[in-house]
């Protein structure tokens, strides 16, 4: 029969290779499905940005053009 030590070592064994499979899953995801968003959202952001400066240079050309 196993001694309490025994049980303790072995069951914190297990709990930690547990606890280090969650985190790989947990971090393998983040990066496949997250990260992916993130720079997609981030990218349309700057596409908006410029659009916007754009167009403010485009009004600034017609109300010089008008004047």
């Amino acid at each position: 029969m196993a001694s309490t030590g025994e049980i303790v070592t072995y069951s914190g064994k297990r709990l930690a290779v547990s606890f280090g499979k969650a985190l790989w899953y947990a971090s393998t995801t983040v990066l496949v499905l997250i990260l992916p968003l993130v720079i997609e959202m981030d990218r349309e952001q700057q596409l908006l940005d410029m659009e916007k400066e754009q167009m403010g240079a485009f009004a600034a050309l017609i109300a010089s053009a008008a004047a």
